[in-house]
């Protein structure tokens, strides 16, 4: 889990929060949310993976993505369990 909040893959985020929200204005929030950059010794520097931390979203996108993953690791492993019973039947 070190550096999760860094290594925040947008575009993952966006296609899992495109099935749980369907208003088009949220999605925009977001992404503006998550490429909003930072500002660092009087410099901008733009992010184009990660959320910012200590944003008041960042642990709620953190939340549905992992969400997601553990659906998508749950799904393959009933599948796998599902090939595997029906390979011992043959």
């Amino acid at each position: 889990m070190k550096g999760f909040f860094e290594h925040l893959d947008h575009s993952r985020l966006m296609e899992f929060l495109s099935i749980r929200i369907a208003a088009p204005k949220i999605s925009r929030l977001v992404v503006k949310f998550l490429k909003a950059g930072v500002m660092e010794e009087g410099g901008f520097f733009p992010s184009s993976e990660g959320a910012p931390q200590g944003g008041i979203i960042s642990p709620l996108l953190a939340n549905i993505y992992l969400r997601a993953l553990s659906d998508e690791n749950y799904n393959y492993y009933k599948t796998c369990e599902i090939l595997n019973l029906n390979e011992e039947t043959k």
